[in-house]
């Protein structure tokens, strides 16, 4: 995978045909839980070869090097598939400090690289939590250009004639934090999801500033279609809580964190 989120040109795999590239055409929508969670570590390699955008033999072997660390790691806690091994570790709960203590920066950079590649595959899917706690270069565009890119790619143009790049860009994160969380088809996504994302972005003192606009452009490619249109004229009608999201939405703040640091980051 690449360290910016540029695309990868190697051909899709015919094991794995919900594997997307951008350079293929793909239908809009392409469900998820794909039962990857229980494959081999062999055959998540070999998916895995399609997201670098360079597949040469030195980015092959940092590839497999990195994933070679986070499945032996992960191998040590005692499930039947990935997501309660990760789960098992303890990681989920500790953004940043996740994984193993006491690692090297390069040692910490491969397994960052791995489990990039893991949640990319649809393989892990951590808290949001975790997710707001953690920096993730590339990942979310990586995501976005294998799972679901042509929809990703309308939600995009959509978000780009309605907003600034940067609170576009957003947007697009929320609804890339949501299909990562809940591992739905994006057209799947209801209300419900919404307001777990807005609960969690509240516990962490986050502002949901992006999240009408995320419903917008969700709206406007056929997602949300028992839904009103807007955030707000879902809030008017009683169908979005917590409470606080209605006051968050007009102060622009969700909240701030319980140590009384001021709240930060879009979302």
């Amino acid at each position: 995978m690449a360290r910016h989120g540029r695309v990868a040109r190697t051909p899709v795999s015919p094991r794995d045909p919900a594997l997307l590239t951008a350079a293929l055409p793909a239908p809009r929508s392409t469900a998820l839980g794909n039962g990857r969670a229980t494959a081999h570590r062999g055959e998540l390699a070999r998916l895995a070869e399609n997201l670098l955008s360079e597949p040469t033999v030195r980015n092959l072997w940092r590839q497999q090097l990195s994933l070679t660390r986070v499945f032996d790691w992960l191998e040590g806690f005692p499930a039947d598939n990935w997501q309660d091994r990760w789960l098992l570790s303890g990681s989920d709960d500790l953004g940043s400090g996740w994984g193993p203590q006491g690692l090297s920066a390069g040692t910490r950079s491969r397994f960052t690289a791995g489990l990039g590649a893991l949640i990319v595959l649809q393989v892990v899917r951590p808290s949001y939590g975790w997710l707001f706690g953690s920096r993730l270069l590339g990942v979310y565009d990586a995501y976005r250009r294998h799972n679901q890119s042509v929809l990703f790619a309308e939600l995009q143009q959509h978000a780009g004639g309605q907003r600034c790049d940067e609170h576009a860009t957003e947007a697009l994160n929320v609804l890339t934090r949501m299909s990562i969380v809940t591992g739905k088809d994006l057209l799947a996504l209801d209300l419900e999801d919404l307001t777990d994302y807005a609960g969690a972005r509240l516990a962490s003192g986050r502002t949901v500033t992006a999240l009408p606009l995320a419903y917008d452009i969700l709206h406007a490619v056929g997602g949300l279609n028992d839904s009103p249109p807007t955030l707000r004229e879902a809030q008017a009608r009683g169908q979005l809580t917590p409470a606080e999201l209605v006051r968050s939405l007009g102060g622009g703040v969700a909240g701030r964190p319980r140590t009384g640091r001021p709240a930060s980051g879009p979302g």
